[in-house]
Parts: C-alpha cells; structure tokens; sequence
C-alpha cells in the first residue's frame, strides 16, 4: 500500500487551504481511516472498498445537511475516506467494489523514457483483477514512510503552513482591528469597546470606530439579538450587518427593529 505518511500529506495539501489547517489535519487522519483493518490481522478487507465508504461518506454527508452544520468538513471527510482505496489501487490490489464484485483490482500506469541516439516513449498500462478473500496475516510489513515519500510528504504539508503564515504576516487592516477588539490592543478595553473615542493606528492608518463594521451571525436569537445590538450602538459602533439565513423566530425583525 502507499505509505500512510502521503495518504495522509496528499489529503493535507488538498484540503488546508479550503478548510483550514486545523481542519485539514483531522480530514487528513480520517484518510488513514480504512488501514484500520490491519489493527485486526486483516489488511486491504471491506474497509477499502469504494462501494462501503461512498455509502458511509452520504450517511456523513446528509446528516451534516440536515443538521445545517460543518456541511464542507463532512464532504471532505467522506472525499478523504475515498481517496484512500483509489491510492492504494495504484499500487497494490484493492476490494474496490465489494461487496458487488468479488475481484480485487489493481491498475498500473507506466511511461519510461529510452535515450540513445533518438529518445522514444514506452508506455505501460494495465489493469489487473483476481479474486480475493478477506484471510487474516500473521506479519505485515507496512511502509509508515520510505526516504521518497517523506520529502514528498515533507512539501506537501509545508507549503500549506508556509502559506496560512505568510497569509497571517501580511493580513489586511481588517483582521487586526478585530484582533484589537478581542482585547489585545492597549487602546481597547477588554470588553472590546475602545477606551476613548479617538483613532486608533493600523499599520499606518487610523481607524476609529466609523471605519469599523461589526458582523453577527445568527440562527433563532431573538431574545439576545435586539440587546446586544442596542449595547454596540450605545458605544458608538453604527455599521451592524447580521447575517441570518435559517432563524425560524424574530430574529430578522429584531434585529431590524434595532437598526442593523
């Protein structure tokens, strides 16, 4: 099988800059979760067939959906599950389609270069399919990286984390405003109102509390949403966008009643 090392560095890659790194990571140790059949003697067994995980990442899928939370984190999770069987194909023979079909397959994708005189391409594909059955091992030797897949893996996770920090070093004006409100500016109290009416300076330019416009995402808060708006107006903050898509109370209302 590939190493678990770049099952797990290739979903990193993919999935850090859409989801975050944080997110990433747990989406990238949900990729190594087929090899877990090798806790239990038995490798390449149901749990790498493309036919279970595809039923498995819907169920994921759909309940994310009707819950309305973490809809992306779930379809990269179910992305990952099924990427891993499609690796392992790659290199060894894979259940794919069990339990529909009772063939393993393994596909191989070959192209070399003969340099003599002239330079000529040698292409190689094939596809090859035995049956199998799930039998229990006594030793598996299995590969966590070998000295190619680790500089491999080494890029593919760094350059993520190379660029959410250089992201972090040059992040616009914005971020920093809302970093001072959460209290860690000296101009700011900790409770995130400005301790005087005066301009403060980001990078090099002054923003007061007109420059700045307060986002409140909301879902069913009507009873909480009129008195902290009316709190934020009360200190001087007049730009007030909340963001409501699915509140089934007063919410909107409310919170247009307060003037947001």
């Amino acid at each position: 099988m590939p190493e678990l090392l770049l099952h797990f560095s290739i979903i990193f890659a993919v999935s850090a800059p859409l989801i975050g790194i944080k997110r990433g990571l747990l989406v990238s140790f949900i990729a190594l979760l087929p090899d877990i059949d090798a806790l239990f003697q038995i490798h390449r067994s149901m749990s790498h067939s493309v036919v279970i995980l595809s039923i498995v990442a819907l169920i994921i899928i759909l309940t994310s959906y009707k819950i309305r939370r973490g809809l992306n984190f779930a379809i990269a999770s179910g992305l990952a599950l099924l990427s891993h069987p499609l690796l392992d194909v790659f290199q060894d023979q894979a259940p794919l389609f069990y339990p529909i079909s009772s063939y393993s397959y393994h596909i191989s994708l070959e192209l070399f270069a003969i340099i003599s005189k002239d330079i000529s391409l040698k292409p190689s594909i094939s596809v090859i399919n035995e049956p199998f059955e799930f039998t229990s091992f006594q030793v598996l030797d299995a590969p966590i990286f070998t000295s190619e897949g680790f500089i491999i893996s080494l890029i593919l996770i760094g350059v993520p984390l190379i660029h959410v920090l250089l992201s972090h070093m040059h992040a616009p004006a914005s971020i920093h405003v809302a970093s001072m409100m959460n209290g860690s500016n000296s101009g700011f109290k900790s409770d995130g109102i400005p301790a005087s009416s005066e301009a403060v300076e980001v990078r090099g330019k002054a923003i007061s509390r007109d420059d700045v416009t307060i986002l409140i995402p909301t879902l069913n808060e009507e009873k909480a949403i009129g008195r902290v708006i009316q709190e934020l107006v009360e200190n001087g903050y007049g730009k007030i966008l909340v963001v409501d898509g699915y509140s089934s109370d007063r919410t909107v209302e409310v919170a247009r009643e307060n003037g947001a």
